[in-house]
């Protein structure tokens, strides 16, 4: 487990491109916390990270997007599960397709309504509106975390 205290956008920013290739390795990442702490937020910056031309916005509304990793044959695959109630895997088969196809690494915002059917290898949680935390779970073994998780 590795614990950040980001102060800016240039500071999610180092963050995110610190777990980059552990959410790659994980392919499937919840992202938990409550409204405004900085899930969407942290998207955005790992989207700039992989070089992702398209502003990268809050999926709620259409629950899922899905963007092109610049120079690879992977995607982004960004959903928010907020407005759900997902009782089933038949609720929201689309999500249950991205999650079978090995070029996507999925990030799910609210993972855990659907955390009966699927078992993330990793976990962000945010928490805090004005002084920032980001908790990794689950971190694996190609990246561990080093002086990043001192900013603050």
């Amino acid at each position: 487990m590795a614990t950040y205290y980001p102060k800016n956008a240039l500071d999610t920013k180092r963050i995110a491109r610190k777990l980059w290739q552990n959410i790659r390795q994980a392919k499937i990442v919840f992202l938990s916390g409550p409204l405004g702490a900085g899930k969407t937020f942290f998207v955005k910056q790992l989207g700039k990270v992989l070089g992702i031309k398209e502003e990268i916005i809050s999926p709620s509304f259409q629950l899922i997007k899905v963007y092109s990793i610049q120079n690879t044959n992977l995607r982004l695959v960004h959903t928010d599960l907020f407005r759900l109630d997902i009782k089933s895997q038949n609720d929201f088969l689309e999500l249950f397709e991205y999650l079978g196809d090995e070029k996507n690494i999925v990030l799910i915002e609210w993972g855990e309504k659907i955390a009966n059917f699927i078992k993330p290898k990793m976990t962000i949680e945010f928490s805090g509106i004005k002084k920032r935390k980001i908790k990794v779970k689950n971190l694996t073994q190609i990246c561990k975390p080093d002086g990043l998780a001192n900013l603050g």
